[in-house]
């Protein structure tokens, strides 16, 4: 169900000013980037080829943004020592009434779900340690913890969440 539920919609340049909105809830704000310009971020990932940003939908309605990438397409990203072919995500919730009801694990598993139909053999995400919301939301969503890191976003909890073994 969860699947249905959720669309991830490709980012366009129209929807810049949403995203803008979204950057000035405190929610948001709190927790995604607030080490430069955000926007500057959403632009450089419209234009590079190695990370797919998105619009979340849920029942067709804009709640947020999701975006995943390829570590080992930047020279000097941390997570290289993943496995090649790994993606790692980010995302954020911008509706403030959309918080707190399990529409960010939900959607973050449809998310995953598709990267590893696509053959995707591990998915990694690196929130703040102090954001227990997030960090309980990616456990839910099968993720685990691979430890924290210094890195240049800052102190991180890396997690994963690894393509399911066939049981035959």
């Amino acid at each position: 169900m969860a699947a249905a539920l959720y669309r991830f919609r490709p980012l366009d340049a129209a929807d810049l000013p949403l995203l803008r909105h979204w950057l000035g809830n405190p929610h948001v704000r709190e927790w995604w980037d607030d080490s430069g310009d955000p926007m500057a971020e959403f632009e450089q990932a419209l234009r590079d080829p190695g990370t797919e940003p998105f619009i979340v939908l849920c029942h067709d309605m804009p709640i947020g943004y999701q975006q995943c990438y390829d570590p080992h397409a930047e020279v000097d990203h941390p997570y290289q020592d993943q496995p090649r072919g790994t993606r790692g995500i980010d995302q954020f919730i911008g509706e403030p009434d959309m918080i707190g009801c399990g529409h960010g694990s939900r959607f973050i598993r449809a998310f995953v779900d598709g990267l590893f139909a696509r053959g995707t053999p591990r998915v990694v995400t690196d929130p703040d340690p102090a954001n227990a919301r997030a960090v309980r939301a990616y456990m839910k969503a099968g993720f685990r913890p691979l430890g924290e890191r210094d890195t240049m976003f800052g102190r991180v909890l890396l997690m994963a969440c690894d393509q399911p073994t066939d049981p035959r």
